[in-house]
């Protein structure tokens, strides 16, 4: 084979059915996916999995083979990469999974491992068990590319990848266009996710000037390759070589340090087969490896994600991202491109250097050189010596060599350079401290600080802070800080507080232009163009749109708005002028093609309009509104519509009205099919259109509360009578905005009783009986209806929770073995807590029994995870209460020395900002092994400085919720509330390690008015009252 092939298949595997999609929008306003929000909104979501329902399903499969490589590609599924063949050597170097297995780690609920996963605006992004559009390139020299694109859920913009291969090439490309199609600017980050098959042979390989890596966030750093001290909670000691997948034994990330080589990867010495990665530095910053590794949690996923396939990694590349979170802005109708680049290798061993043409490594006495093209009088100098290359692509070249490298080239026959190695000018990198934690909002200096946490707060998408509430704090410093009123314009347009939005941008404008009347940038007169449009004041908007592209940074954007307000009063000479002016200024720019492609349609200049849209579609060949204007034009049917098609409607209507053509817009939706689960509103034509029409109260209701209009969401609600959803919603507005909290469990039993049906409905009523601290045994007789056979694992764990707080330890445990629960990221905690509470409270009232070796039996049990629970621990510190508890069994049990051991290990345990997040009261259990071991004082100590910091830590003023979640949860908390019971409990532990039971029940009593569901507090108040 010398052409590239590429061809539709089908390809039929087992597949686990996935859950349908949840019939309520899911306001999960502090939900965290992968360090940043979770909030799925305006999405609908998969709560859970289905392991019942097994059976062969066949995908549309996209195969892209030359004589070197076969890639197979499945567009239903996200457009991932299902598999990649080494075909020189037989070798899957990515990993290749035998069965479709969601879980639940994916932003919508279900995720599958395996392939490579294109992640975009965020880390597994939305729609990556979703359809995506797809079409095929076909270029002069016999290279071909898949494109795969989408309309992503979140913010609408435009995403899409090209897998492009080549004839005569042993290694493919992506190539990325990111478009923000949308008005505001947006962030994203852009992570290719590979999966790779590993074993106790596997290497991850790194450039050689990199010498840390740091963890998610950038919260933890440790040397590389040998890592020593403590990371990510996992102790390595005095040095692990952590290249070697075998020495990471905990899961957890490695985000490796910037570098100026443009290569790393993976290889299975076993198999002398790998992988490398290659891409421009500059842009693709981001190189990473995660793993499962070895515990109990790698057992639980691999269980959970696949059937027979067995372990694996992810060996992830970053453009415009060097961590998760870390997100890169994207402008209104700004594009994006960049490309990535994969190849396969063999028996070449960990590469030295590694470029788009070749890889060289050196082993074993030898110089080994694999190329991707064919290399023909190619010269390879190393130090004084000069090799002539003649290579295949894929093939291995060794020479003998002996001795250090030092500089190493590779040039072609031309002498144009194909890869430099030379250690000599690698420059020593200062390893960072850990990105501090940003301040509450009594603990900003100044004005400016406040306006840089709430950006940051907006661009990292944080899951609880919100950059609001740091924007008014920096206004409090600085009522004319200008910048702070910038970006408030910004946010109250995207909140649709349009006047809100133009008083902050003329307030911003004021201060700029105080002594210079043309400032730098043009976005803040954009922004106040933008609200003017809102307020539907075109005259003014224009004016202020014309300031705006006086500057480079808003030309393009500013014109394009122009364009569209030309459009609306008809004017399409004018229009086709700023759509010219628009592309004059950012080529790319999809929606400038389009309202010039239309401003020449209107004008008769259909000749030309076509050619506009061929030339974009060239370009971008599944840009949505560039072929449904020429679709119209030339009078022919549609494509087919593999995304959502009621979605893609809306957007392109939305264009549409904005360019004047309402009534073509409005057209476009009446003949869009609906389906009956989708997307709730979130477009600002949506808005306008529904609070013109009330055409759709329940839909214009919940867009309303997702952008903070709680109380005017409530009154619609509360007009739609018996409707189980408008209850449902309103008990959500009442509980957690509106300060009605006595309202919601009544509408939620009003809402139940009229779709029973409903588990969610189920799992929220009995979450919110359980936060407003009723009986346990009211919630166990709600609760115990709908225990049959595959009720959702929320609710049996909610059962399992309050069999616990009830004291009926013994049923929980009995209630837990019966039932094979599946994980959910993030929320692994979730049931291995219950199962080591239960354990944990046994033990204690067997110790307050005086019977030692019943309890050591329990507080043993506590720590040994039953294989049914699908859970695992994150970090070791969570065993510290049953760790200390057994040291105390042992203890009266006068086994001393045993017990001595354990209480070494506790306090050996590093605190840090893991430990704070898995068990803060982590202090106390050291405090109260150094008193037992003789060093009282030195225990003393530690609980004293504990007391302080949560005296302190109560005083702080949050920017938004206390804390994260991985769970949809719509159910709001205070901030101040959480924060008081969190610091209460600590004080209740700082006072139970003393001694002092009376004062720790009294503490854990105020900490449980706060949060009710602090199983352990119940213990402090019981032992207090004996």
């Amino acid at each position: 084979m010398t052409d590239v092939e590429v061809r539709e298949t089908r390809l039929t595997l087992p597949a686990y059915r996935e859950p349908p999609y949840e019939k309520l929008p899911m306001f999960a306003e502090n939900r965290v996916h992968q360090r940043s929000s979770g909030n799925p909104y305006p999405n609908p979501v998969v709560v859970c999995v289905d392991r019942a329902h097994r059976e062969e399903k066949t995908y549309r499969c996209l195969v892209l083979e030359n004589a070197y490589l076969r890639l197979e590609i499945l567009p239903e599924l996200g457009g991932r990469i299902y598999s990649a063949l080494d075909k020189s050597t037989g070798y899957d170097f990515f990993y290749k999974q035998h069965a479709i297995k969601p879980a639940l780690i994916g932003m919508l609920g279900s995720w599958i491992s395996g392939g490579v996963e294109f992640n975009w605006p965020c880390h597994h992004r939305p729609s990556t068990f979703m359809p995506v559009d797809d079409c095929i390139e076909r270029e002069e020299n016999g290279a071909v590319t898949v494109w795969l694109s989408e309309h992503e859920p979140l913010n609408r913009m435009k995403g899409m990848v090209g897998i492009r291969l080549a004839p005569g090439e042993a290694r493919f490309e992506t190539r990325m266009r990111v478009y923000n199609r949308t008005q505001t600017r947006r962030s994203f980050l852009w992570w290719e996710n590979a999966a790779v098959p590993v074993n106790e042979e596997y290497e991850l390989f790194f450039p050689p000037d990199v010498h840390f890596v740091q963890f998610h966030y950038r919260k933890n750093v440790t040397s590389f390759p040998i890592a020593r001290g403590v990371y990510n909670g996992i102790r390595m000691g005095e040095g692990v070589d952590i290249r070697l997948h075998r020495n990471t034994r905990q899961p957890t990330s490695y985000f490796s340090a910037g570098s100026h080589y443009d290569f790393f990867g993976g290889y299975d010495h076993g198999r002398q087969a790998g992988v490398v990665h290659v891409a421009d530095p500059h842009v693709s910053v981001g190189k990473k490896m995660f793993t499962w590794a070895y515990g109990q949690l790698a057992s639980s996923w691999e269980r959970a994600l696949t059937d027979e396939d067995g372990m694996y990694a992810e060996l992830m590349a970053g453009s415009y991202s060097a961590n998760q979170p870390d997100f890169a802005w994207l402008e209104p109708y700004e594009e994006k491109s960049f490309s990535q680049c994969w190849y396969p290798i063999g028996a070449l061993g960990i590469p030295l250097c590694a470029t788009l043409d070749a890889a060289v490594a050196v082993r074993e006495g030898e110089i080994r050189l694999q190329a991707t093209r064919e290399l023909v009088d190619a010269s390879l100098d190393i130090r004084d010596k000069r090799y002539c290359i003649h290579a295949a692509p894929g093939e291995i070249v060794r020479f003998p060599f002996a001795g250090e490298v030092g500089e190493l080239a590779l040039c072609d026959a031309q002498g144009r350079t194909l890869l430099r190695y030379c250690p000599a000018e690698e420059r020593p990198q200062a390893v960072p401290a850990p990105l501090a934690e940003l301040p509450a909002l009594d603990q900003l200096a100044n004005a400016q600080d406040a306006y840089r946490a709430g950006v940051h707060v907006a661009q990292y998408r944080d899951p609880i802070r919100s950059p609001e509430r740091y924007w008014q704090e920096a206004l409090r410093f600085d009522a004319g800080h200008a910048e702070t009123h910038q970006e408030l314009s910004r946010h109250c347009y995207e909140h649709l507080r349009y006047e809100e939005a133009l008083s902050h941008a003329l307030s911003a404008w004021e201060a700029v232009t105080r002594y210079n009347f043309h400032p730098l940038s043009g976005d803040i007169p954009y922004l106040a163009g933008l609200a003017l449009e809102a307020l539907n004041r075109d005259a003014e908007a224009e004016d202020w749109h014309q300031k705006a592209a006086w500057a480079q940074d808003a030309r393009s954007r500013a014109m394009v708005r122009l364009a569209m307000i030309a459009g609306r009063r008809k004017d399409y000479a004018a229009m086709e002028r700023y759509a010219r002016q628009a592309l004059e200024a950012h080529a790319p720019n999809g929606t400038a093609a389009a309202c010039l492609a239309l401003a020449l349609w209107r004008q008769g200049k259909a000749g030309e309009a076509k050619e506009t849209l061929r030339h974009r579609l060239a370009h971008d060949p599944l840009d949505k509104l560039c072929g449904l204007l020429l679709v119209a034009l030339e009078g022919r049917a549609a494509g087919v519509e593999r995304t959502d098609a009621w979605q893609n409607a809306l957007d392109l209507a939305e264009d549409l009205e904005q360019m004047g053509e309402r009534e073509w817009a409005e057209e476009l939706l009446a003949h869009a099919p609906k389906p009956e689960v989708t997307a709730w509103p979130s477009r600002h034509g949506e808005y306008r259109r529904l609070s013109a029409t009330g055409a759709d109260d329940h839909g214009l209701a919940c867009l309303l509360y997702a952008r903070g209009h709680w109380a005017r969401a409530a009154i619609l609600w509360d007009t739609m009578g018996d409707d189980w959803r408008a209850l449902r919603n309103l008990a959500v507005a009442c509980y957690s905005h509106l300060e009605r909290r006595g309202e919601a469990l009544p509408l939620m039993q009003r809402a139940l009783a009229l779709a029973p049906q409903e588990e969610q409905l189920v799992w929220e009523t009995a979450y919110l009986m359980a936060r407003l601290a009723l009986p346990c045994e009211q919630r166990l007789a709600f609760l115990d209806p709908y225990l049959a056979a595959g009720t959702r694992e929320d609710i049996l764990l909610e059962f399992v929770r309050t069999l616990n707080q009830a004291g009926r330890m013994e049923k929980a445990l009995d209630v837990l073995s019966g039932h094979a629960f599946t994980p959910c990221e993030g929320g692994e905690h979730a049931i291995a807590e219950q199962y080591m509470y239960a354990h944990h409270a046994l033990g204690r009232r067997a110790l307050a029994q005086k019977n030692p070796a019943l309890a050591l039996a329990h507080f043993q049990a506590a720590q040994k995870l039953p294989e049914n629970l699908g859970s695992g621990l994150w970090n070791e510190c969570l065993l510290a209460p049953h760790q200390f508890f057994e040291a105390e069994c042992l203890d009266a049990l006068g086994r001393r020395e045993e017990a001595n051991r354990l209480r070494e290990a506790i306090v050996g345990l590093w605190i840090d900002g893991f430990s704070d997040m898995y068990l803060p009261e982590l202090r106390c259990y050291q405090a109260l092994c150094w008193a037992r071991m003789g060093q009282a004082g030195r225990g003393e100590m530690m609980l004293r400085e504990h007391i302080a910091l949560y005296e302190q830590a109560r005083k702080h003023r949050d920017a938004g919720w206390f804390q994260t979640t991985p769970f949809f949860v719509s159910f709001m908390e205070p901030a101040e509330t959480l924060r008081g019971a969190a610091c209460d409990w600590q004080l209740a532990m700082a006072h139970w390690a003393r001694g002092e039971r009376g004062e720790a029940a009294a503490w854990a009593g105020r900490a449980l008015r706060g949060e009710p569901l602090l199983l352990y507090a119940r213990l402090l108040m019981e032992e207090g009252l004996q």
